[in-house]
């Protein structure tokens, strides 16, 4: 008997003891009606990280949260295999050496005519491998051919030179792929699977005078933003150059990972621990990169309203809260203050409008009366920390977030924006009633 159907059987008999254990009494009232269906799987052993698979119970095309389900006899019903990593011998039926499916066919469908654990028998994807190509002074490629590479193995790095960057190892032939530095190839056919120990023939891939498109944030990545990043082995990476007004630049990112690496002029890389932003590349030579900004000023907290400023004859001018047609109520939110973060992250930029950022599910605005206000261009900021009123006039210039900020700081002669963090203010839009 073969190592592999040995593991099978032993798993399997308590697979099958278990479950009938476990229903026994209902089995002898209803044994007529119902059978109880279970999955399980193989046990692999893998020294390698990136192998995760798993098996389940599909009902009416209802994947089935549980291992083990009862159904009524004679129903029809799948079982699937889902996984990273393996090369799949089969589905075998726990207590039997008799293959039930085709090699690689991970979805079984049979009928439950009787109670019964199905093994999903799944081993570590290996492979043969055998490497080809150029070294980066062009003399031949003299690695060892390595068998019984598992899944997931790091491959061998080759050293670079001053004109060339090792980007990893391709498939020779047709079959191309993109240049990988880990054994984890699968099959070009979608619907077949490699074999076990399959024969690889990698060929070696370098870039000359590489070059990265690093776009100017992840919210812009227009091709007139973007900056073409050069990297030399020898004088690795200039600084980035471009500025953004109102922001810091701390650094560029890959989509995709938490982490952003910060400019060394020693190293003349981008750093983050003690990763290069360079190593990183040439290990994925299809990344998209961009730039990490730090808005100048801190968070802080905003509730608003909208006013217009009526003349009454007898009392002067007086400030009324306004309706707008959103839903016939005034206009404000001055009891829920909101933190607002400027970041890529949250979808908030210096330019934003900032009118629009509070009032823009608002079209119209009216008294209480019907009559219809039109902004004025001007708001007061109140601090309420001190109660101090700023009243900020804006003329032409724009409403952003970036001309209110600072015309805040300025009217709070203050010079430092850290001072601004956490602070809490309300913010009344003015508005005029159109006679």
């Amino acid at each position: 008997m073969s190592k592999r159907l040995a593991k099978i059987l032993s798993i399997c008999l308590l697979a099958v003891i278990l479950p009938l254990a476990a229903v026994a009494t209902a089995i002898t009232v209803t044994q007529a009606k119902n059978v109880t269906i279970s999955v399980e799987q193989t046990e692999v052993d893998t020294t390698n990280s990136g192998v995760s698979s798993k098996v389940a119970i599909i009902i009416d095309g209802q994947e089935q949260e549980e291992s083990t389900v009862v159904v009524r006899k004679n129903s029809k019903l799948t079982v699937k295999f889902t996984g990273e990593g393996f090369y799949f011998d089969g589905w075998y039926q726990a207590g039997s050496e008799k293959r039930l499916s085709d090699v690689g066919e991970r979805e079984y469908t049979l009928v439950a005519n009787s109670n019964k654990t199905l093994i999903a028998a799944r081993e570590v994807q290996k492979y043969n491998i055998t490497y080809t190509g150029k070294n980066a002074d062009d003399s031949d490629v003299t690695t060892q051919a390595e068998d019984d590479v598992e899944y997931n193995t790091a491959l061998p790095v080759l050293p670079a030179s001053a004109a060339k960057i090792f980007a990893g190892w391709d498939w020779t032939g047709d079959d191309k792929v993109a240049p990988t530095f880990y054994a984890n190839f699968v099959s070009p056919n979608p619907k077949a699977q490699l074999s076990q120990n399959a024969e690889v023939e990698l060929e070696a891939i370098w870039k000359e005078n590489a070059a990265y498109t690093v776009y100017y944030s992840v919210k812009d990545k227009s091709a007139e933003n973007s900056y073409s990043m050069a990297y030399s082995a020898t004088t690795g990476f200039a600084a980035y150059p471009k500025t953004r007004d109102g922001y810091t630049f701390k650094g560029l990112q890959i989509e995709g990972e938490n982490k952003v690496y910060a400019y060394s002029d020693e190293l003349k890389d981008f750093i983050c621990g003690d990763e290069k932003l360079s190593d990183t590349l040439s290990k994925n030579i299809s990344a998209v990169i961009y730039a990490v900004w730090e808005s100048e000023y801190p968070a802080m907290y905003f509730a608003y309203e909208a006013v217009a400023e009526y003349e009454d004859p007898d009392l002067g001018v007086e400030k009324w809260g306004i309706n707008g047609c959103k839903d016939g109520n005034y206009v404000s939110a001055m009891g829920h203050a909101k933190e607002i973060v400027i970041s890529d992250y949250n979808g908030v930029d210096l330019q934003d409008n900032f009118k629009d950022y509070f009032l823009s599910g608002y079209s119209s605005f009216q008294t209480v009366e019907g009559e219809t206000c039109v902004f004025t261009g001007n708001i007061i900021i109140t601090d309420l920390s001190t109660s101090a009123h700023y009243e900020i006039e804006f003329g032409s210039n724009a409403l952003v977030f970036k001309t209110v900020y600072s015309a805040l700081a300025m009217s709070m002669d203050i010079t430092d924006y850290s001072q601004l963090e956490g602070k809490s203010f309300t913010v009344r839009f003015m508005f005029d009633i159109i006679q």
